[in-house]
């Protein structure tokens, strides 16, 4: 009972600190009102040319703190960061946090009050009280109210606006992401040596999975392959499965009634196919603390399936061609024999936010906003996803680039980390010439293939002060539970009383306020 009071006093306390930190910012600098166009706005309006935003001036010093999308952080004097900072006139000072720890960090950086220039928050399905307290208590500028006056920025997706948006309001810059990004890629040179073709349904991709285990498909007479190369979060594994069973992306609406996804009956049909896989290793058995990074080394080994992001195709499987130039592979979406519609993702991964503390000045928030609108230039996106050419890339045509073993080890090293500075997803400019399957795929994002076939989360932009308080507990209770039940650590009572523990927690109280959102939307 002690410990509740404590919680829920700090809470207490913690909001009243945000929400006193936030008028003392207001009071010590411009209010965030919308420019009509002309002004100190449309004067730091940069083109999609990405000309520097005050060419005569000296370069803008941003602080800026943000996730890591690889092991290591960029080492210093990164030239891709250097080029981003001629391109736009600015002094880029970033601090690079490891993902596992990026939440925790997020949470005592707003607790301190000591925010760097620029923080990238994980709102959505990630955000918690702590962020969106610190938005409704106006710690941070409203980038809505900016953004019609920047050429790039004017026209983005209205859709993934609104899932990025909380009570109606932009207050973070997305970055944008395709809506279909979940799929697999697998060797198709040693399906079609065991006699297979393209997977039509989950069937046949576990008859493949068995042969590359069982049926010597690197013809080396050990038995040395491996079938899924999975990792710990199941981010992409149970999306993809998910699909395939007609289960809902997250949340569902059946007959009017709102219910988390695990509660649809096929969803312990889903967990006890992945249980089979890991029984009968088809899958990694150390899945469970094998991290994405680990993942791609393994399908750059001897695995013959991965499930990832689509578009990151080329990063995960260009060490793969290269150590074995003759294979093959191919990608799945979905079967071709599903009924189902393919699931589709928020449309952004994470938004830039200021805090008024840190930038009390309106003028020096439009600077800002005119980095993004340089970093939205189609100049900066291929520098940030493909880095320079002829030193990580050759052209060979218009639109496509090859990329040659001593091309790819400078681009792990100086552009792979760039990745989580990209603000819009262009890599259809640049195609790889010896990945022909990724562009495929590219191709069929960009052509609408599954436009009109997407299953989105209906929930994304509902608000829930349950979820905003509790969701990641939540989470974590049934992602928890998820593994233990594919590793044998709990059956299917254990599963269900995992499922009784997350209502009790706080899950009833969430799917209350989600029905009741859902109800006003009507």
């Amino acid at each position: 009972m002690f410990r509740n009071f404590s919680a829920k006093l700090f809470s207490v306390l913690l909001a009243a600190l945000i929400a006193l930190f936030a008028l003392s910012a207001c009071s010590a600098g411009s209010a965030p009102a919308p420019s009509d166009g002309s002004g100190a706005a449309s004067e730091s309006v940069s083109t999609d040319g990405a000309e520097p935003a005050e060419a005569d001036d000296s370069p803008f010093e941003i602080s800026i703190m943000t996730r890591m999308g690889t092991a290591e952080a960029p080492l210093p004097n990164n030239p891709v960061i250097t080029e981003i900072e001629r391109i736009s006139n600015t002094k880029l000072n970033i601090e690079w946090v490891p993902a596992a720890a990026y939440s925790e960090k997020i949470n005592a950086t707003i607790a301190s009050n000591d925010y760097p220039m620029v923080m990238m928050l994980e709102n959505g399905n990630k955000r918690g009280t702590v962020e969106v307290d610190a938005v409704r208590a106006g710690v941070f500028w409203k980038v809505g109210d900016y953004m019609p006056n920047f050429d790039n920025l004017k026209d983005l997706d209205p859709g993934t606006i609104n899932n990025a948006s909380i009570d109606g309001e932009l207050w973070g810059m997305f970055r944008t992401r395709p809506i279909v990004r979940n799929g697999g890629y697998y060797r198709s040179d040693w399906a079609e040596k065991l006699g297979f073709g393209d997977p039509k349904n989950l069937d046949e991709l576990t008859a493949m999975l068995r042969a590359f285990v069982n049926d010597d498909p690197d013809g080396n007479g050990i038995a040395d392959t491996g079938g899924l190369a999975q990792e710990q979060s199941f981010d992409t594994l149970v999306p993809m499965l998910a699909q395939w069973y007609g289960i809902g992306q997250e949340w569902e609406i059946v007959d009017g009634i709102v219910r988390p996804a695990f509660e649809n009956p096929e969803y312990i049909n889903m967990l006890k196919y992945i249980k089979m896989l890991y029984d009968e290793g088809l899958m990694n058995r150390d899945f469970a603390t094998t991290e994405a990074t680990k993942r791609d080394e393994m399908m750059a080994g001897d695995y013959g399936v991965a499930l990832v992001s689509i578009d990151k195709g080329d990063l995960s499987l260009v060490p793969l061609q290269q150590r074995y130039p003759d294979a093959n592979f191919n990608v799945i979406v979905n079967f071709a024999d599903s009924p189902h519609p393919v699931h589709g993702r928020s449309g952004f991964d994470g938004l830039y936010y200021s805090a008024k503390k840190a930038v009390p000045e309106e003028a020096d928030f439009l600077r800002i906003m005119n980095w993004y609108n340089v970093m939205y230039s189609t100049e900066v996106n291929n520098l940030v996803y493909r880095g320079f050419e002829g030193e990580h890339y050759t052209k060979t045509g218009e639109d496509a680039v090859s990329i040659s073993d001593e091309q790819n080890a400078k681009y792990i090293l100086e552009v792979n980390p760039m990745e989580q500075l990209a603000m819009r997803f262009t890599k259809n400019i640049y195609k790889v010439d010896n990945l022909p399957y990724y562009n495929a795929q590219v191709e069929a994002f960009f052509a609408g293939k599954y436009t009109g076939q997407v299953d989105a989360n209906p929930a994304f932009s509902w608000d829930s002060e349950t979820f905003n308080e509790k969701g990641k507990d939540l989470e974590t209770i049934y992602k928890d539970a998820r593994i233990k039940f594919v590793t044998g650590v709990i059956d299917e009572a254990g599963w269900n009383s995992e499922i009784e523990r997350y209502r009790a927690s706080g899950g009833t109280e969430m799917i209350a306020e989600y029905q009741a959102a859902y109800e006003a939307l009507k």
